[in-house]
């Protein structure tokens, strides 16, 4: 028996395709509370050791990008204009492609929000949210406060 090609050499586009190399952008989004800016830097310096990021964009305003950055302790792109989660993405989007891989760093009150907000901004992009929990008492307003900015986020 003789052995097998993969694909016909005959045949016009018999190959197998090529694989296509995918960038991942890692997007560390900003805090006002120290404690969980440096839970958010943790999460993705985990995050890191399991992928490759092409660009890790720390992204923050009034000093918080500059907090991530000590905490990060690698190079990495600061975003330092943005006041809003809106604002984030959108200033973060000019270090991306179509086609890479958007990974964020944020917490669970935001996730939703952050998640509806990256589709609408990226919408070429697959999204990856990671988010870091918070204590009982920090969820219950965080989450009357996400549901007032997605609700403004939607007619935007």
């Amino acid at each position: 028996m003789v052995a097998r090609w993969a694909h016909n050499p005959k045949v016009v586009g018999s190959n197998p395709t090529p694989a296509i190399f995918m960038n991942r952008i890692l997007i560390i989004l900003g805090s006002k509370e120290e404690e969980i800016l440096k839970k958010r830097v943790s999460l993705a310096k985990k995050i890191s050791e399991k992928f490759f990021f092409s660009n890790v964009i720390l992204s923050g305003s009034n000093g918080e990008a500059e907090k991530m950055e000590k905490l990060w302790g690698k190079d990495a792109l600061l975003e330092k204009a943005s006041l809003t989660t809106r604002e984030n993405l959108l200033l973060s989007k000019i270090f991306t492609e179509n086609g890479d891989i958007i990974t964020i760093v944020t917490d669970c009150t935001h996730k939703f929000r952050t998640y509806y907000l990256a589709k609408r901004i990226f919408p070429q992009n697959r999204i990856e949210i990671y988010t870091v929990n918070l204590p009982l008492k920090s969820i219950v307003s965080k989450i009357l406060y996400e549901v007032s900015r997605l609700i403004r986020n939607a007619f935007e």
